[in-house]
């Protein structure tokens, strides 16, 4: 059962680095594509890995 909090609180903390890759492809992206396409791809990249770590933490939770 500790393994089960503890991998829900690394998820819980890790779902926070979506705001950290969605600012790097920014960064990447704006030259080659505008402001407007890298804002855009930059806030569903954030906005996905944040779901996907929120689902994640979810399905466990139901299985415990």
């Amino acid at each position: 059962m500790e393994q089960v909090k503890r991998n829900l609180a690394i998820l819980s903390k890790v779902k926070y680095l979506g705001l950290i890759f969605g600012v790097v492809m920014y960064m990447f992206v704006e030259p080659r594509m505008g402001s407007v396409w890298a804002s855009v791809l930059c806030f569903l990249a954030g906005l996905s890995f944040i779901l996907i770590c929120e689902n994640s933490r979810k399905i466990i939770m139901c299985e415990h």
